[in-house]
């Protein structure tokens, strides 16, 4: 369940404003394998931006699996900056964390778990005392990275790039260590999502942390007109996940 956690958690994608604004998106993330199909979690996006400074919120729980609730929280504030050319894209990270707990089914439903004990959570930057694996930590990190990785999506010329080709967007952690991401694109399509029919951008991106890649890399479907990322996937060794824009 961990493992599937963490992917959900690398899944949930975010929109960004074009204007100094707030908005709300919400996504459901569906499971496959073998004759297991069925919606396993949630998440809820915030995002603000005003000016070059970008923050972004994401809250996501799955459902109950073996009596808990898995649940992912991140924060990410950076400064954007985007001028033409493919990578001309770049981040530097201000602020970000990202939150793991497991809180019992009986405690998330009557409301008596409290995020307040270092024993009920994780952070990515080492506060808590929950016990989690090193690969769950990593994935809510890779998680709390991707919430910038929208803003590119609405600066980047795509429609002026050609099948096949790939760029790579520097992003700078708060503590100066390089986080690239590496983007592919791979031409327009149309798809059906939730009912409704769009043209979209399909493009794969993966993480890069001091040159290596992340091993988590995702099938997005960009929506043409809004930029808005509509469809996430990507296979497992234990399934297959998509991520689902509720339109």
């Amino acid at each position: 369940m961990k493992r599937i956690l963490c992917i959900f958690a690398v899944l949930m994608g975010l929109v960004t404003s074009v204007s100094a604004q707030q908005d709300v998106y919400h996504y459901k993330i569906k499971y496959k394998f073998g004759i297991i199909n069925k919606t396993a979690a949630h998440a809820c996006v915030h995002i603000n931006t005003q000016g070059d400074l970008f923050t972004a919120t994401m809250d996501g729980n799955s459902i109950s699996w073996g009596g808990r609730v898995y649940c992912v929280q991140d924060t990410l504030v950076a400064r954007m900056s985007h001028q033409p050319g493919p990578a001309a894209v770049r981040e530097q990270v201000v602020y970000q964390n990202g939150w793991y707990s497991k809180p019992r089914t009986s405690e998330y439903l009557d409301g008596t778990f409290s995020m307040s004990d270092p024993a009920s959570y994780r952070n990515t930057a080492g506060a808590g005392q929950l016990d989690a694996s090193s690969s769950t930590m990593e994935a809510i990190k890779i998680t709390t990275d991707m919430l910038g990785l929208f803003y590119s999506f609405r600066y980047l010329p795509l429609a002026d790039m050609t099948n096949g080709a790939t760029v790579v967007l520097p992003v700078t952690g708060a503590s100066g260590a390089n986080q690239n991401v590496s983007i592919t694109y791979n031409g327009v399509e149309d798809c059906s999502v939730d009912g409704a029919d769009f043209s979209v951008y399909n493009c794969t991106f993966e993480y890069y942390y001091q040159g290596r890649p992340s091993g988590y890399r995702v099938r997005c479907l960009v929506e043409c007109e809004s930029r808005v990322p509509l469809l996430f996937s990507t296979d497992l060794p234990i399934g297959h996940v998509e991520m689902i824009c509720q339109i």
